[in-house]
């Protein structure tokens, strides 16, 4: 049997009994970058025993929140001789 015991805040994580862990909503890296899971395995004998590991769960940026540029000309034409920070 598999089960987290510790870094599940909020509850958004599960494991199935073969050991694979599972989202229940969608991740945003812009809320939180990683997670660190301990997942615990334990066997059903009459003297149980148990193992647990650390997980750490990194979430990957999409970019679902690109810039909205307004007022942006198409072109800017610069001197090669304008000094850098000037952009004439």
């Amino acid at each position: 049997m598999f089960y987290l015991s510790d870094g599940n805040i909020g509850n958004i994580f599960s494991v199935n009994s073969t050991g694979a862990i599972f989202t229940s909503v969608a991740l945003d890296r812009e809320t939180r970058s990683s997670y660190e899971l301990t997942v615990t395995a334990t066997d059903h004998g009459v003297q149980a025993h148990s193992s647990s590991v650390k997980v750490i769960v990194h979430v990957s940026d999409v970019n679902d929140q690109r810039p909205n540029l307004t007022n942006v000309p198409p072109e800017v034409f610069v001197s090669e001789s304008t000094l850098p920070g000037k952009v004439k």
